[in-house]
């Protein structure tokens, strides 16, 4: 699938149903899961960022982060919400947070997570 769709594509996202291998390429995540579901409607999606090692990076104020990338939808409009807190849940991330390696397969990641229990 990477020749398909790495070149010329850097920064779009990939959603690939891991089931089928049917995937979709898009600007953003959203777009990407739409075109995708509309394909294949119980698809279980993965996401990868062409050319990142992450599809999104939480806490990271890097350069590339004051690109104007806005992937939310037009109907959740925000500015009429009431009550927000700007960072509410910073202490609770910075003292830990758990992250996928985004490099490994979904199976991977699935006995991984769940190797501590036994089946019997």
């Amino acid at each position: 699938m990477r020749p398909q769709v790495e070149q010329g594509n850097h920064g779009k996202i990939v959603a690939i149903d891991i089931e089928t291998g049917a995937f979709e390429l898009a600007k953003d995540s959203l777009t990407a899961s739409d075109q995708l579901l509309a394909q294949y409607p119980d698809a279980q999606i993965w996401f990868v960022r062409i050319g990142h090692r992450a599809v999104h990076i939480i806490g990271f104020t890097g350069d590339f982060m004051k690109k104007d990338v806005d992937e939310l939808r037009p109907e959740y409009d925000f500015s009429k919400m009431a009550g927000g807190v700007r960072g509410k849940y910073v202490k609770r991330y910075q003292a830990g947070a758990n992250f996928v390696n985004t490099e490994a397969s979904p199976q991977e990641i699935s006995d991984t997570l769940y190797s501590h229990q036994t089946h019997e």
